[in-house]
């Protein structure tokens, strides 16, 4: 059984260590296509809930997504901005890795395979590929 969510948001993020013009702090009306397969559905007779997947994509909703070690981190929340630290930069690459690190870790062996592509704007996305 294949489920298909796709779901749109806005967040903010800079690129730390990198040149160009998206150093700076900007941000992007993010557009996702969540994918996931399993071979069985769970009790309730879902692959998993839309609601689930939707609650993944809210967490960045409206956030500022920052490498963990940016000191904008710590400015912005002292001023209580929602910022969301992540172990790389916030390329659309670790964006995807981090909803599927999350649909993984709440759907464990039952993902026979997902797709997770992320538009970052009309002419660019990436897609990331489980197993």
């Amino acid at each position: 059984m294949k489920l298909r969510y796709e779901y749109e948001i806005a967040a903010g993020h800079r690129i730390l260590d990198y040149s160009g013009k998206c150093r700076f702090l900007h941000g992007h009306n993010y557009f996702f296509v969540v994918e996931i397969e399993t071979r069985e559905l769970d009790e309730v007779g879902f692959v998993i809930d839309f609601n689930e997947v939707k609650s993944i994509l809210l967490e960045l909703d409206h956030k500022t997504l920052l490498r963990k070690d940016d000191p904008l981190a710590d400015l912005l929340e002292s001023e209580g901005q929602p910022v969301v630290r992540m172990e790389g930069n916030p390329s659309a690459e670790n964006i995807a890795l981090w909803v599927g690190e999350r649909l993984r870790e709440r759907m464990g062996d039952r993902i026979s395979s997902m797709r997770i592509t992320v538009w970052e704007n009309r002419r660019g996305s990436v897609e990331y590929r489980y197993p």
